[in-house]
């Protein structure tokens, strides 16, 4: 036979590689009809790619079908071979029997194992095992290359916990093969294995002798496939891949980093040169499918490096081709694709030319279906369902628990609420009550009548306690296949007749068939398929169980979890409902040709890509070590991606999803998460931004009344709420031109609506809107304003109305509160530093830390004393707790405000500084009105010196507060930057000689952190082995202060740290131990130092001032909106801990949320922008 030719199309993802190679083909098997010819592809893949082949057959040939081609994949690539060379093959384990044969192995291996012991019966245990086998049988790890990982135990790199692991590991391992031996069945992992020795024979193969191979859709090949592709090149004609890759990587050699979205690739390309032996042929493809510019630009720039911007079309278009979009919560994200799906239809596109793909397909599936059959959108969705979905398995795991368990309550009724029992809800609910009042438990009691005990023995007590007992006697009744079961050791076949047996008294036959009937009226019909299918399942589950290990004796508890175990494996698959349905597809497992409409929901962090496990029964870092060992044992073997090349992957296949569709792409993302905590857009979404300047995320809601009967219901219900909330408000009573096409669509609604809108009507007069305070009533009000007291009002206005205008307050509570912490440490701060300034000379270089902390101790006591001095009762063992962490916390606190004051060449000269100033606001009759700000600076630091005073302004926050310009932006931070702003007037005022300079205003976090040991490496290289040194400078790194610095010229900064501005140069020559502030190896800023110059640094003060004139005016204007702050990133709005949301009730119909985007650019970009 001729040396066999290898073919490489390469090309990057959409370039038109599967089209080539199809049509390539095609071709070849047109012109040469007795040459056979395999494409080789996965198996998720297989029918789209077999109707896009038979497609472009028709199209080239006109022909509906080939008989010399074959779409297959590796698996039935290797029954075909066995069947032509008559190989026997035994059966392989399906899933769910792995599953069982693990259990059955860590039952025996219980005692002997260390680590995994008690792990045995934990969720999800037994699946991270069965993968780990998988692996390790893909990967070839055999018992002796185990063993020598374990030789490595002396190693540095090896540390006890992974040697442990991987002893227990070893024992499983083996005898999981043990077991495995003496069955007749194999696993499906070493199928490819065998095929890769059946082809390295001299025997010949009519299937793959002289054949054309094509291998499709592939990102990467397991070392299993990459022996049967060697073993095919010694037998084909020609074997021919695509890979998805960028060109020039191949033509111009250039070698890629780990971290490089194409390493797979290329890293597949060097496996396949050195399994194959000879360098391939490459055919480039470069071109696009014709797509519209923005998503051309996505596919040649997306997650790569440099940034490319986008220049071209309308980005912000209505109908641009990308589109990033965020919905308020899941329901929302479902709803507005379920309505831009109806559009896309209307617009004259097919249900099948759309895809809809989630991270976490199971969840989605949950409220999607629900949803898409509101709108009337056929679907599918391309995921297998579990089994253990159901409340028939949960029935019989339920039974199997309360034999185990001795009839507890959670067993009991946990089978109760499954509903398959067909009991009376209120009589079990009795019941329900009387075990849980009685503490009703075990065989023998639940075998005897509940008698009661009282003195009323009225008709309805003897019913309620006859009721009871036909439950009771029911449970007992059905639970009677299993007497006889619950103690000692039983063979499996026993326990499976049992389950037969309770299957049989339950009907479940009868009652699965009217489940599936059921479900199938209200639309679901995928699920229906699923549940109709179950009783086959259950019926082979058993069978193959009892084949499998009918002889093997073990009690009811591990039989129970080896049952659960193989139920939670098996899945239902089901087929499209119609050929023109929508396909909803899971991330990672689907995989599609090519669609003209993609949606791409739920990019959520931790979701989208798919979060990195840190555990694992091997966690990633143990993968590194046992590769790393490998690779100095230099056999060639190692585990599966993981750290850094499992996450590129998955960008990889992002990239590739994302390159899919051809005319649309819509990405979503929910601002609340299906537990309704607050979520976080995916950094996929800042990536693909950066992308297109200017792109923005829109804000979608459902467009009210453009749906279905069904999907319109709420629509209705917030359409007509509105309205009438509008007239109640309005004092025209008059409805706005909006709300009157709104109004027009509700009616249409009602009328069609068959009468199901009258109740709905009945509920609609309560409103719970914030409406204005009337000038008549505001001008008797007095108004006191603080600072703190006008970022609560910026915070949410309605909160500050209740607080300071009502007056409401909590209940007041015999407790150490937050704020009680902060009050006693800033008094003692006070009078420390009085001290040092009247007793010491303010010589902080000259005092010892412990004399220091004695003073801080000192006045420590004399605050705890005077808060405690209102006190009754004598302090308890929580309340002394806290005194004594107190004292810690201070002494930590005045050392490092010592190591902040003698790095500099500021003092502190003013502490706990009072001041009052005015300014006037405004009514909405333009009357004018002077208001008073009262204030208190913690701590004023400065420096004279040639005419000039420098000024520091300190705030000590006992809170997580730190300096952020968009927050002073909102209103919601002002209180650091208008004193300073304030206090410079003051003192300018005051020092009538001198010029008054500001060189930074800071936040100072009182806290006594917890740091980390440095590495051995650092300790030994940076701090000579004094580990008190390098937990002082971590302390000091984690205390630094938060805030701006005035950097006008850069020697200002020595006034805070000596030495860390050249006199000379003048440029900054190392970073700062006080202050956020620092610079890169080229001397540029650090993204995150925070500098002014001095009009910007002035310009943020005289910001604050404007936006506390503002918050002011609308004060004064009565204005008191229920519109809590939510910004970027932040968990839940200021809804989240506010105390009145008893009082306040904030919801979707009084109120709004008002969402503050994260701000672009570094801290100093920001700062810039406060003019």
């Amino acid at each position: 036979m001729s040396e066999c030719l290898f073919k490489v199309t390469a090309g990057p993802a959409m370039s038109g590689k599967t089209y080539k190679l199809c049509k390539n083909v095609l071709q070849e098997a047109y012109k040469h009809p007795d040459q056979s010819f395999i494409i080789v592809i996965p198996d998720q893949i297989g029918n789209a790619y077999e109707k896009k082949l038979i497609e472009m057959n028709n199209e080239l040939y006109g022909r509906p079908g080939f008989m010399n081609i074959d779409v297959i994949g590796f698996n039935r690539l290797a029954f075909r071979i066995f069947e032509d060379m008559s190989v026997p093959v035994s059966s392989v384990l399906e899933e769910y029997e792995k599953s069982m044969l693990i259990r059955v192995t860590l039952g025996e291996l219980a005692d002997k194992l260390l680590v995994y012991k008690r792990s045995i019966d934990r969720s999800g245990f037994i699946k991270e095992l069965k993968s780990l086998i998988s692996e390790f049988i893909q990967y070839d790890i055999s018992l002796e290359d185990i063993d020598k990982l374990i030789e490595f135990k002396d190693s540095k790199r090896m540390n006890p916990a992974l040697v442990a692991k991987l002893k227990d590991i070893k024992m499983i391992y083996g005898k999981f093969l043990e077991l495995l031996s003496v069955r007749e069945s194999g696993l499906s992992e070493e199928r490819l294995k065998m095929l890769a020795r059946v082809l390295g024979t001299d025997e010949k193969c009519r299937i793959t002798d002289g054949t054309v191979f094509v291998f499709d859709e592939y990102r990467g090949y397991t070392p299993d496939q990459l022996r049967v592709i060697g073993a095919l090149s010694k037998r084909a004609k020609e074997l021919s891949f695509s890979i998805c890759i960028e060109p020039d990587i191949i033509r111009k050699n250039i070698e890629l980093k780990t971290h490089d979205i194409f390493y797979q690739s290329q890293k597949m390309l060097k496996s396949l040169q050195e399994v194959i032996g000879i360098k391939p042929t490459v055919v480039y493809m470069a071109g696009d499918m014709k797509c519209p510019p923005m998503l051309t630009h996505l596919k040649k720039h997306m997650l790569r490096f440099p940034i490319s911007e986008y220049t071209g079309e309308d980005i912000n278009s209505p109908d641009a081709s990308l589109q990033i979009s965020c919905m308020k919560d899941t329901e929302s994200e479902i709803r507005v694709i379920a309505e831009d799906i109806r559009s896309f239809i209307k617009a004259g596109y097919r249900y099948k030319d759309i895809a809809v793909v989630s991270g976490d397909i199971e969840s989605f599936d949950d409220l999607a279906g629900g949803i898409f059959e509101e709108y009337g959108i056929p679907y599918f969705v391309d995921y297998n369902r579990k089994l253990k979905k159901n409340p028939f398995t949960q029935a019989l795991i339920k039974a199997l628990d309360i034999v185990d368990r001795d009839y507890d309550y959670a067993g009991v009724f946990g089978l109760i609420k499954t509903g398959v029992l067909d009991l009376d809800s209120y009589a079990a609910d009795n019941l329900e009550n009387y075990a849980l009042r009685s503490g009703l438990r075990g065989y023998r009691l639940w075998n005897q009548d509940i008698v009661y005990k009282g003195k009323n023995h009225s008709d309805d007590i003897l019913a309620k306690y006859e009721g009871m007992n036909y439950v009771r006697k029911s449970i007992v009744d059905i639970m009677k296949p299993f007497d006889g079961l619950s103690k000692k050791t039983h063979k499996v076949k026993d326990y499976i007749n049992a389950i037969r047996v309770f299957m049989q008294q339950c009907d479940f036959e009868k009652k699965i068939e009217a489940s599936s009937e059921f479900i199938e009226a209200n639309g679901i019909y995928g699920d229906a398929r699923a549940m109709r299918s179950l009783w086959g399942v259950l019926g082979r589950l058993l069978d193959e169980t009892e084949d499998f290990l009918g002889e093997t004796s073990m009690d009811i508890h591990d039989f129970s979890e080896i049952l659960e175990s193989g139920i939670n494996e098996i899945s239902i698959g089901v087929i499209p409902p119609t050929l023109d349905s929508v396909m909803v597809m899971d991330m990672t497992r689907s995989r599609i040709l090519e669609t003209k409409i993609m949606f791409f929901a739920n990019i959520t962090d931790g979701v989208v890509p798919p979060a990195t496990s840190s555990g694992g029964l091997i966690s990633d870092k143990d993968k590194l070590v046992i590769d790393g060992i490998f690779d100095e044992l230099k056999e060639g073997k190692h585990l599966s991606d993981h750290g850094i090349e499992k996450r590129v992957n998955d960008l990889f296949i992002l990239y590739q999803l994302m390159s899919k569709p051809t005319d649309h792409l819509r990405l979503s993302y929910p601002a609340k998460d299906m537990s309704d905590v607050a979520a976080s857009p995916s950094y996929i979404i800042g990536r693909i931004m950066r992308l297109y300047p200017g792109i923005e995320v829109r804000k979608r809601s459902v467009t009210p009344l453009l749906g279905t009967l069904q999907s319109d219901r709420l629509d209705y219900i917030y359409g007509l709420r509105d309205i009438l909330e509008q007239l109640h408000d309005s004092e025209d009573r008059e409805i706005s031109p909006e709300n009157q096409d709104i109004l027009t669509d509700i009616a249409i609604y009602d009328r069609y609506s068959e009468g199901v809108t009258e109740q709905i009507k009945k509920g609609l007069n309560f409103s719970n809107a914030a409406g204005s305070i009337s000038m008549d009533i505001m001008k008797n009000l007095t108004l006191k304003l603080s600072v703190s007291k006008m970022e609560s009002y910026m915070t949410c206005p309605y909160s500050y109305f209740m607080q300071y205008v009502l007056g409401l307050q909590e209940r007041p509570e015999k407790k150490i509160e937050y704020y009680d912490i902060g009050n006693i440490i800033h008094k003692a701060l006070e009078c420390t530093v009085n001290d040092m300034m009247t007793e010491h000379e303010n010589d902080w270089n000259k005092i010892g830390d412990d004399e220091l902390k004695t003073i801080m101790s000192h006045h420590l006591d004399e605050a705890w004393n005077e808060y405690r001095s209102n006190e009754i009762a004598d302090i308890s063992g929580k309340t002394e707790a806290v005194a004594d962490n107190l004292r810690l916390l201070s002494d930590r606190t005045i050392l490092t405000l010592k190591e902040h004051i003698t790095k500099g060449n500021l003092l502190p000269q003013y502490t706990e500084q009072q001041f009052s100033v005015q300014f006037e606001a405004e009514r909405p009759d333009k009357e004018k009105v002077p208001i008073t700000i009262l204030g208190k600076i913690d701590r004023i630091d400065t420096k004279s010196e040639e005419g000039k005073t420098y000024i520091r302004i300190i705030d000590y926050k006992t809170g997580s507060e730190s300096f952020d310009p968009q927050r002073i932006k909102e209103g919601t931070q002002l209180q650091l930057s208008l004193y300073t702003h304030l206090i410079k007037k003051i003192l300018t005022d005051r020092l009538k000689d001198t010029e008054v300079i500001p060189v930074g205003m800071y936040y100072y976090h009182v806290a006594n952190p917890v740091v980390g040991a440095p590495s051995e490496f650092t300790l030994q290289k940076k701090y000579n082995g004094d580990e008190a040194q390098a937990e002082r400078d971590e302390i000091l790194k984690q205390l630094k202060l938060s805030g701006v610095s005035d950097a006008e010229p850069k020697t200002m900064l020595n006034l805070h740290d000596s030495g860390m501005v050249s006199d000379e140069s003048g440029q900054i020559i190392r970073d700062s131990q006080i202050i956020p502030v620092g610079v890169n190896k080229d001397g540029e800023y650090k993204a995150g130092a925070v500098v002014a110059d001095k009009d910007s640094f002035d310009a943020i003060g005289e910001y604050s001032m404007r936006k506390m004139k503002e918050g002011a005016d609308r004060i004064l204007a009565g204005s008191f909106e229920k519109s809590p702050i939510k910004y970027n990133g932040q968990q839940g709005s200021a809804c989240a801990y506010c105390s009145y949301k008893p009082v306040c009730r904030f919801g979707k119909m009084a109120g709004h949320e008002r969402k503050i985007p994260k701000a672009a650019g570094t801290v100093r970009d920001q700062i810039k922008e406060l003019k």
